[in-house]
């Protein structure tokens, strides 16, 4: 970048300005960046649900849920865990 800089006449300090091609790359970088953060969010907190769902299920906790939220909490710890 700064041997373009100096090509154009410039000093290697000095600033060129963007074009739109450069302003979309980095649009495009912006999204795809905020993406892989989202993605990252949702596997965590996917794991967090397994993991608490599996403490629930094998803890001492299965004596006070009901027998219904049991079998809910059952399927919902296999789709979490199959994806």
């Amino acid at each position: 970048m700064n041997n373009r800089r100096s090509e154009l006449g410039g000093s290697a300090t000095q600033s060129v300005p963007r074009t739109w091609s450069q302003r979309s790359d980095l649009t495009i970088n912006d999204v795809a960046i905020t993406q892989a953060v989202i993605g990252k969010l949702v596997t965590g907190v996917g794991y967090l649900s397994l993991t608490w769902s599996t403490v629930v299920l094998l803890g001492g906790f299965v004596s006070t849920v009901p027998i219904n939220e049991f079998w809910f909490l059952t399927a919902i710890s296999l789709v979490l865990a199959s994806t």
